[in-house]
């Protein structure tokens, strides 16, 4: 996590992605997914936006893989950081062991020519009640398909039963569209007309995460419990969403 130390919301947005990606410091038996998060930030200036010298250059040797998250906003572009920033782009671009992921924290912001050819997470569009929750899901994404080397997005298919679980179905994909990138397969939206059920949904279960929506009527549809089945047979990720009984 990169930022500059005069930016309160850099500073808290590191904090978020060190809670969820490694450890709650406040919560310490709940188990985090223990992804080492590391904090690259300077002394804050006290003048806003301030100029300081940018912390010592991002050690890339500490791991394997390295996703380099860059906070940007008015402190750190007014900071005299693009120099600091060009060689961060330059050492995340040389291997594709790493990775630079920046993030637009404020609308009025001149990007730098380094990252003007990148595309920016812009969390700036996001309501603050969603914030937290876009910001971690965008890097949780970003680590799936760099530890996989699959570029290729992660999708979902949700599995319900459609007199009771519809509703529940399009929530979640409506949530997933607007505050992830993870793409989604919904039988009445990503089935084409004519084409074959069986193999259509065969074919979606061995390429994407399993989402059961588990309402009243679910194990009595036959066509969830194929789908159950076919997932469990696939050996990929399988999540139950229980919903509450009537």
């Amino acid at each position: 996590m990169v930022w500059h130390g005069g930016s309160l919301l850099g500073e808290h947005l590191a904090d978020v992605a060190f809670k969820f990606l490694c450890a709650d410091q406040w919560r310490p038996r709940v188990r985090g997914l223990g992804v080492p998060v590391r904090f690259w930030t300077s002394a804050p200036n006290p003048r806003p936006p301030g100029r300081d010298d940018p912390p010592p250059a991002v050690d890339l040797e500490r791991a394997e893989r390295n996703i380099v998250v860059l906070l940007v906003d008015a402190w750190l572009m007014s900071g005299g950081w693009n120099e600091y920033v060009t060689e961060l782009v330059d050492m995340t671009s040389t291997s594709s062991r790493h990775w630079l992921l920046p993030v637009l924290l404020t609308r009025k912001v001149d990007r730098t020519s380094s990252i003007s050819d990148v595309n920016c997470l812009r969390l700036y569009e996001t309501t603050r009640e969603l914030r937290d929750q876009v910001f971690v899901n965008k890097i949780l994404h970003r680590l799936f398909r760099h530890v996989t080397d699959d570029d290729s997005p992660l999708t979902v298919l949700l599995s319900h039963a459609s007199t009771d679980g519809r509703g529940v179905a399009l929530a979640v994909r409506k949530y997933l569209h607007e505050c992830t990138d993870v793409g989604d397969f919904l039988d009445v939206h990503s089935i084409a007309a004519g084409e074959r059920l069986v193999e259509a949904i065969d074919r979606a279960i061995s390429a994407s995460a399993f989402l059961a929506i588990v309402t009243d009527s679910y194990s009595s549809r036959g066509w969830c419990r194929h789908e159950v089945i076919r997932a469990k047979r696939e050996l990929g990720p399988i999540v139950l969403l229980a919903m509450p009984l009537r």
